[in-house]
C-alpha cells in the first residue's frame, strides 16, 4: 500500500471531480498548510470572500498575507505554531477588503502520520461577518438601553425629591390647618381641605409606586425566597384586609385546604395577594364577595385564586390589565387608584419564579391566578423559652394585644414572628413599607408599634411624625428598631418622640421585657 503524504493527498483533491467539487461548494473556507506552515491549498469560498484572483500565488507562502491586519496575522501564526504541537484550537480574526471587516471563525486542527510525524495543519474557517454585525448591534441596543434606564432612574430620583418637598408642605400644612381648633373651619372649608389633603396622597402614593416599579424593573431590590406556609401568609393577608371589606360589604370566603407551601418571598407574598385582595373589594359589585383558594398541581405548582363578583373585563381589558398606569377606564368612577399596582404585582411575581393571569367575562366577576414552585414543609426550631418573658395575665380582659411591626426586611420579620410565635396574647401584624404600616395602624389601632428606622421610599422617623399628626394614632406608643447603634442616632430618635430605641442585633430577653412593659403601661393607663 502506498503511504500517504501531502502531496499525494493534495493531487487525489485536485484530479478527482467529485472531491474537488464538494471542497469548492462548501461554505467552509478549507486551506491546507505544510509541517513548514506554509499554504498548500484553499478553496473557493475563501478565494471569493478575500477576492484574491490569483490563489495559486499564494501556495508555498507562508499565510496571511502581508496585507491582513497585523492582529490578524499574528492570531493565525499563533494558532497554526499551537496545531503543529498537536492542539487543536478554534480563533476568531478579520481581514479587510475594500474598507469592510470580513471577520472568520476558524479551527485549527492537526494531522499525523502513523509514525507521529506532522503531516500537515488543516484550517477550516466559515465567515461569521453577519453575525459580528448582529452582536454589535444587539450590544449598541443593550448600551442604549441601560443609558436609557440609568437616566430614567436618575430623572425619577431627582423628580421624587422635587415632587416630595412640595407634597411636604401641602400635606404638612393641610394636618395642622386639620388639626388647628383655635379657628374651627366652616363645613365648606373642611371639605375644601379634604380634598387638598386626599389629592395630595393620592399623588404622593402615585409617586411611592413609580419608584417602587423603577426599582423593580432595574433590580434594585433583594429578595429572600424561602419555604413560605400559604395558609398562614393568606391569614395574615386576611386579617390586614378584613377592615376595609367590612366598609365595603364585602364578604371573603377563604377556601384553602391543606398545608401547601410555596417558594416564595415572604414580604412580597403578602404584598401580591394584599394589592389582589384589594383590588377585588374596591371594584367589586355592592354586597358582593371575594372568594380565595389554592391547590397543589402535578407539576409541583401551587395555583392560588382571588375570584370577585365584580363587573368583570372585556377580552381587551384583559390584554393590557398589567400595562402601567392602565386604569381600564376606572377613571370615571370614584374609584382611587393609580393604575401600577397589579404591574408591580406581574413583576414581584414574576421575580419570585412565579406567574400571574387573570380570567374574566363582562358581568361576570374576575379571577387572577398565581402560580408559584411548590416548596415543603420545614421544621423549625421553636425559640428557647428562657428567651422570652411570660407576664402572667398581661391582658386582664382576655384580648389580644396588638403590635403592628413596620420592617421592610424578611429576616428580621421573621425572627420577631419566632419570637411572638408562643405569645397567644399578642396578635402580630406587620407592614413592609412606612405608608402601608401607618395604613394600618389607622385600621387597626395598635396596642404598640415597633418602626424600623431605615425604610424604603419613607423613613421610620417620618412615619412616625405622620402618625403623630393623625388623632388616632398620635397616643400609640411607638419603638424605634434599628441597626444603626450610634450614640447620635438614638438621641434623634428619642428626640423625635419614640418611646424607646431598640438596637439590631437585640438580645431576645430585654426584646420582649420592652415590649411586655409598654404593653403592660397600656394596660394599666386603660383601667
Amino acid at each position: 500500500m502506498e503511504k500517504l503524504t501531502l502531496p499525494a493527498l493534495l493531487q487525489t483533491i485536485n484530479e478527482n471531480p467529485s472531491i474537488n467539487g464538494l471542497i469548492q461548494s462548501s461554505p467552509i473556507c478549507h486551506k491546507i498548510f505544510d509541517p513548514d506552515l506554509k499554504l498548500q491549498f484553499m478553496s473557493n469560498s475563501g478565494v471569493c470572500a478575500l477576492q484574491i484572483k490569483n490563489i495559486e500565488d499564494f501556495y508555498g507562502q507562508p499565510f496571511p498575507p502581508d496585507s491582513a491586519p497585523k492582529i490578524t496575522r499574528e492570531i493565525i501564526i499563533e494558532h497554526m505554531h499551537r496545531a503543529a504541537k498537536g492542539e487543536t484550537t478554534t480563533a476568531e480574526y478579520h481581514f479587510n477588503v475594500d474598507g469592510k471587516a470580513i471577520w472568520y471563525r476558524t479551527s485549527f486542527s492537526p494531522f499525523f502520520c502513523p509514525d507521529g510525524i506532522l503531516m500537515y495543519v488543516r484550517a477550516d474557517s466559515m465567515d461569521i461577518t453577519s453575525m459580528k454585525i448582529a452582536e454589535k448591534n444587539i450590544l449598541s441596543a443593550k448600551e442604549e438601553a441601560e443609558k436609557a434606564n440609568a437616566a430614567k432612574s436618575e430623572f425619577l430620583s431627582r423628580m421624587s425629591h422635587e415632587l416630595r418637598t412640595p407634597m411636604n408642605a401641602i400635606l404638612g400644612f393641610g394636618q395642622l390647618m386639620e388639626l388647628d381648633d383655635r379657628e374651627p373651619l366652616t363645613q365648606p372649608q373642611e371639605m375644601r381641605l379634604n380634598e387638598i389633603l386626599k389629592g395630595g396622597n393620592h399623588l404622593l402614593a402615585l409617586i411611592n409606586e413609580v419608584l417602587d416599579l423603577s426599582r423593580i424593573e432595574s433590580n434594585q431590590f433583594t429578595l429572600s425566597i424561602e419555604n413560605v406556609k400559604l395558609q398562614e401568609v393568606l391569614e395574615e393577608t386576611l386579617n390586614l384586609i378584613l377592615p376595609m371589606a367590612q366598609q365595603n360589604n364585602i364578604s371573603i370566603e377563604n377556601k384553602l385546604q391543606g398545608d401547601n407551601f410555596v417558594l416564595a418571598d415572604r414580604t412580597k407574598l403578602k404584598q401580591v395577594l394584599l394589592n389582589l385582595l384589594s383590588n377585588a373589594i374596591k371594584y367589586n359589585s355592592d354586597n358582593g364577595s371575594v372568594a380565595l383558594d389554592s391547590y397543589a398541581t402535578p407539576k409541583g405548582k401551587v395555583r392560588i385564586s382571588v375570584k370577585d363578583t365584580g363587573t368583570g373585563l372585556s377580552l381587551q381589558q384583559q390584554k393590557s390589565i398589567f400595562e402601567p398606569f392602565n386604569r381600564l377606564d376606572v377613571d370615571q368612577t370614584e374609584i382611587e387608584g393609580t393604575g401600577i399596582g397589579l404591574t408591580i404585582t406581574q413583576r414581584l411575581v414574576e421575580h419570585m419564579n412565579g406567574s400571574i393571569e387573570v380570567e374574566s367575562k363582562e358581568g361576570q366577576g374576575s379571577t387572577f391566578i398565581l402560580q408559584f414552585p411548590e416548596g415543603k414543609e420545614i421544621k423549625l426550631m421553636s425559640t428557647p423559652k428562657e428567651f422570652v418573658a411570660m407576664p402572667p395575665e398581661l391582658n386582664s380582659n382576655g384580648d389580644q394585644y396588638k403590635l403592628l411591626y413596620v420592617e421592610d426586611n424578611p429576616a428580621n420579620l421573621s425572627l420577631v414572628q419566632q419570637i411572638l410565635k408562643n405569645r397567644d396574647d399578642i396578635c402580630l401584624l406587620s407592614a413592609p413599607q412606612a405608608q402601608i404600616g401607618i395604613d394600618l395602624a389607622r385600621a387597626h389601632l395598635p396596642d404598640l408599634i415597633l418602626m424600623d428606622i431605615n425604610l424604603p421610599e419613607m423613613d421610620g422617623i417620618e412615619a412616625f411624625r405622620r402618625l403623630s399628626a393623625f388623632e388616632e394614632t398620635r397616643n400609640i406608643p411607638v419603638i424605634a428598631v434599628s441597626a444603626n447603634a450610634m450614640e447620635s442616632d438614638v438621641k434623634k430618635a428619642l428626640k423625635s418622640g419614640f418611646k424607646a430605641y431598640i438596637k439590631k442585633p437585640f438580645d431576645l430577653k430585654l426584646f420582649m421585657q420592652e415590649i411586655d412593659g409598654f404593653l403592660l403601661k397600656e394596660e394599666m393607663a386603660t383601667q
